[in-house]
């Protein structure tokens, strides 16, 4: 079964983000690390030896490669129609935000901060 929901990739998102603060030595490794090893199902010891990583592009497919929670499963072919469904729902619900976000301005000229943007 195919594991592709938005929730997952969000989750898998906040995941990166974390490990990737650890990675560069932006974040308190010791806390970090525990929690991501419960979010990811991966024992601390082992985000520790994959953080040793030459890049954090490597360090993030180990751990993901590793994880049952972050594991990408392929798209089976008959369940492609119900996924590209899930899709156009992701997308038209991001379409609304943005929409809200911007008011209505459909062009730079329509833009509340049109005029700070011009160069003179």
């Amino acid at each position: 079964m195919c594991d592709w929901s938005g929730a997952n990739r969000s989750r898998a998102g906040v995941d990166a983000r974390v490990l990737r603060q650890i990675w560069s030595g932006g974040k308190r490794a010791d806390q970090s690390i525990n929690m991501l090893a419960i979010r990811s199902k991966v024992p601390a010891m082992r985000i520790t030896d994959l953080l040793a990583g030459a890049t954090f592009g490597e360090a993030w497919s180990q751990l993901e490669s590793r994880s049952p929670v972050l594991r990408k499963l392929p798209v089976l072919i008959r369940d492609l129609p119900a996924e590209m469904r899930a899709a156009r729902m992701i997308l038209d619900d991001l379409d609304r935000r943005d929409a809200k976000v911007t008011r209505g301005a459909t062009t730079p000229a329509d833009s509340p901060d049109c005029g700070a943007a011009q160069l003179s």
